[in-house]
């Protein structure tokens, strides 16, 4: 073939800027036609092009021994195969134009686009197969590649580029889509990488290259330098090992990045293996030998001052063993595959154990595990952070410990290195001619380059609501005397009864207990009755210990709200011992979905009818005072027992428990979590309750309809309590809970203060919205004025929260309770010293809220001084 052949080009060019700008013009052209093309033709121009690489890999192999004067012909055929068909074979069903994957369970549909005109640098060692490589991963992504070859390997890989480009064109791809720099130059090469119509740098070659490459302000894919250290362990078949890092030394003479360039030997094996390398015609060189090599590739000795600066001399990169020998100083065979110098450590003082790129290989000898793995780390940290690294072993923890402690981004298991970093051969690693070595070498990738880097993926991400399965215990017993039920259900022999002093007092506990033991099966009861109102971490620990011992079948519960999440953290721990205490309340791990053993049984007393049916608990956090909610089904319950008998409320007891039944049945009904189960409990429980109030208001003492109206109170605020557990607590809730924790009582008593102009608030137009997938638009004014038609309450969608704030207020104001805040005496000076963090304390509780509204830090300092002071809230 003619050198006028050979240097042909799609355009003609000349070495200067305009030159450079009619590239990348016709490239941009190339990439608009590449939009046209569908799968199919993609794949038939790849196809097309890799075949036709593969017919001339003998003529391309040969040719670039000629020019660069590097390498051998047989292995540079080898190369161009790789590059041609085995490339081809893992391309071979990628999609990589349009849609290329569509998930119908995420909702996630992902479009290939190209990324762009791509400058392609290619090195010396490697140029036609190289050129082959990024020529075919570029048409297979539709993106035009803009070549810039080495000087040394100009021809050969034009030559390369030309075949690909005119197979492709045949296959019908654009006119452009593969192009080349015919005169090359440092400055042609610069103002490629740095020409604003190129999208991304493809960059094989050496260090100053790559670097000069991602200083331009662009992505760039490029390789940096390669230090493999082959590490033999002691138990490693030395025969196969040594066969391995031989083949991959001598392989086209070394000049493979990935190539090995020491081998270290754990001494119980090194004079074996040793023995075996001059088996197969490998030379170890003397100490002299050494001394001769050092001078002619870095021009130094070992030791001396200037093998830091040292520079590897190109002229012996690639060259056969024997005639770097020759040109050392001394002689050997002619068929060496290898050279083998021992080194007495990894340094720069020690100019052989760096990168060499010819058949030259260090030895060091280690004597156990631990120093060949730190020789390993040493061999990659001093010269070849994050390429490649190989280990022969047959002991999966040495060969674990070896992964680990190494940096590199491709560790080689039993394999020759030069082989298995290129992966397809030896490995399932992808084939690639480009390999990155992450953010150890100051590669932006970490992988070997392949098609899948050469795309812009577009996500198309469908809306998903948040899956919230509405959760309830397996059985609810709700009505008077269904406590009864204790005495029939499965509990097993040994059950633990958690309570407090209160329950204990009012006789609650007794009437549980009694129901126990008149089961007709024989049963143990371990009875823990000091379960505290804010208990914590400390308390979980000592009691975790106590249920352990006795190993409780069934754990009940009897009491009010902190009593049954007591019981549900202590029923977690006891079916899970492993579990930390600190960790699962702190919320920092998953628990499991369901849990048998024990079975969880609650019986609510005073509070705690939204504790026991809320897939969730609460623990008081020692740092702040305040309950910290966990949300886990683990925490369901498997029996709820609301018997009604035992809440012998007060008639203020009652109305409060009802207030705040109203208040959570708002709040679960315009929650951003509601669903069509919740809102259905929240509407029939909130008429119940709102009905049911004035009657308890004119109701006698001690009469029989305030018996019969109370319990219909503790009915409808059930159901609510259903609804809640299943959504969140709103800003109401949050407001009560902070003025319980900073000034003491109930949060029951706070609600008649607050939801009036909670209410208000949620009527008025946001001023900040919330985000919830679940949540299609802010329709609280809508939800009010259904809430109003339910009840009653005439008023216009657009008034509805002022009117039910006002009926609200009305009701609340035959309650005999305080109406505002300063009524509880709190002094103002200490509210308004407080106000700041108990806004803080609001606002950090309302990010665990369904309010639909999202309340900022000043409208809710406004709101606490507006309940303070009785006033009403101004939206």
């Amino acid at each position: 073939m003619s050198q006028k052949e050979l240097s042909a080009a799609p355009i003609e060019q000349a070495a200067d800027e305009t030159a450079i700008d009619a590239l990348v013009a016709n490239a941009q052209q190339a990439l608009a036609k590449f939009e046209n093309l569908d799968q199919r033709t993609v794949d038939i121009i790849v196809e097309t092009a890799a075949h036709k690489a593969r017919e001339a890999h003998a003529v391309l192999a040969a040719e670039a021994v000629t020019e660069t004067k590097r390498g051998n012909f047989e292995d540079k055929t080898v190369k161009n195969i790789f590059a041609s068909e085995v490339i081809a074979q893992d391309l071979e069903g990628q999609k990589t134009v349009g849609v290329i994957s569509r998930d119908e369970f995420s909702g996630i549909v992902e479009v290939a686009e190209p990324v762009g005109v791509v400058a392609g640098l290619t090195p010396v060692t490697n140029p036609t197969s190289t050129t082959i490589f990024k020529a075919l991963i570029c048409l297979k992504t539709r993106n035009p590649i803009i070549f810039a070859f080495h000087p040394f390997a100009q021809n050969c890989s034009a030559h390369a580029a030309k075949i690909v480009y005119e197979a492709a064109l045949e296959a019908g791809a654009p006119k452009g889509c593969v192009q080349w720099i015919t005169a090359p130059s440092m400055q042609a090469t610069t103002e490629l990488i740095n020409h604003p119509g190129v999208a991304v740098i493809l960059a094989t070659g050496g260090n100053a290259m790559v670097k000069s490459a991602y200083s331009c302000g662009k992505p760039a894919l490029g390789v940096g330098a390669g230090n493999c250290p082959a590490y033999i362990h002691e138990s490693a078949v030395v025969k196969n090992a040594v066969n391995d890092v031989t083949i991959s030394k001598s392989f086209d003479n070394g000049m493979i990045c990935a190539a090995e360039q020491a081998v270290i030997l754990d001494e119980a094996i090194a004079d074996e293996a040793l023995a075996e390398f001059e088996s197969l015609g490998c030379y170890l060189a003397n100490a002299e030998e050494k001394a001769k090599l050092e001078e002619l590739l870095f021009g130094v000795r070992a030791g001396s001052e200037e093998c830091k600066t040292a520079k590897l001399n190109a002229a012996i990169v690639g060259q056969k063993a024997s005639k770097i020998a020759e040109m050392a100083g001394f002689s050997v065979p002619e068929d060496t595959p290898a050279i083998l110098v021992p080194c007495s450590e990894v340094s720069y003082d020690e100019p052989l154990t760096r990168e060499k790129l010819s058949p030259i290989l260090a030895v060091l000898r280690a004597k156990n595990a631990t120093e060949g793995i730190d020789l390993s780390r040493q061999m990659v940290e001093q010269d070849g952070l994050g390429h490649s690294a190989a280990i022969h072993c047959r002991e999966w923890k040495v060969i674990d410990k070896f992964a680990k402690e190494v940096n590199a981004v491709r560790i080689i298991e039993n394999s020759p290195s030069a082989f298995g970093a290129i992966g397809g051969l030896y490995n399932a690693m992808v084939p690639s001619l480009t390999l990155g070595c992450g953010s150890y070498g100051h590669n932006s990738v970490s992988n070997n380059i392949s098609a899948v880097n050469l795309l812009n993926v577009k996500r198309l991400a469908r809306r998903n609501p948040v899956m919230m399965p509405f959760q309830v215990p397996n059985q609810i017993y709700l009505g008077s005397g269904y406590i009864r039920q204790l005495a029939n259900l499965e509990l097993g022999t040994k059950i633990t009864v958690i309570t407090n002093q209160g329950a204990a007092s009012s006789g609650q506990l007794d009437v549980v207990m009694q129901l126990l033991y008149v089961r007709s099966n024989k049963i143990s009861v371990q009875v823990i009755d000091d379960a505290e109102r804010h208990f914590t971490t400390q308390y979980l620990e000592k009691k975790v210990r106590e249920i352990a011992g006795y190993g409780p079948h069934t754990v009940i519960a009897v009491g009010e709200r902190s009593v049954i999440n007591a019981a549900k953290f202590l029923r977690l721990f006891a079916a899970c011992p492993e579990l930390s205490v600190k960790e699962v309340c702190a919320g920092h791990i998953s628990l499991p979905a369901h849990i048998n053993s024990p079975q969880l049984i609650c019986v609510p007393t005073i509070t705690g009818g939204r504790a026991a049916v809320a897939p969730s608990a609460a623990i008081t956090d020692v740092d702040t005072g305040f309950a910290r909610p966990v949300k886990s089904t683990a925490f369901l319950p498997q029996i709820v027992v609301m018997d009604t008998t035992l809440a012998p409320y007060s008639r203020k007891d009652t109305l409060r428990r009802g207030f705040q039944g109203v208040a959570c049945a708002i709040e679960a009904y315009t929650s951003t979590q509601a669903s069509e189960y919740t809102d259905s409990l929240a509407l029939h429980g909130l008429e119940n309750v709102y009905k049911t109030l004035p009657r308890i208001v004119s109701a006698a003492e001690e009469s029989q309809e305030l018996s019969d109206q109370r319990e219909k109170v503790i009915e409808g605020a059930f159901l609510i309590s259903t609804a809640q557990g299943n959504t969140a607590m709103g800003l109401a809730g949050s407001l009560t809970k902070t003025f319980a924790a900073a000034f003491g009582g109930s949060n029951q008593e706070y609600f008649p203060a607050v939801l009036p102009n909670v209410v208000r608030f949620l009527g008025g137009r946001p001023r900040k919205f919330v985000a919830s997938p679940n949540y299609l638009r802010f329709q609280a004014p809508q939800q009010l004025a259904e809430i109003c038609r339910r009840l009653g309450i005439e008023a216009r969608e657009e008034d509805a929260g002022a009117a039910l704030a006002q009926v609200l207020e009305n009701l609340v104001s035959t309650f005999g309770v305080p109406l505002k805040l300063q009524d509880f005496e709190i002094s103002e000076a200490d509210f308004l010293e407080q106000l700041p963090e108990l806004a803080q304390r609001t606002f950090d509780r309302e990010s665990y809220s369904g309010t639909p509204r999202k309340a900022t830090m000043a409208e809710i300092e406004n709101m606490l001084k507006a309940c303070y002071y009785g006033e009403e809230f101004v939206s």
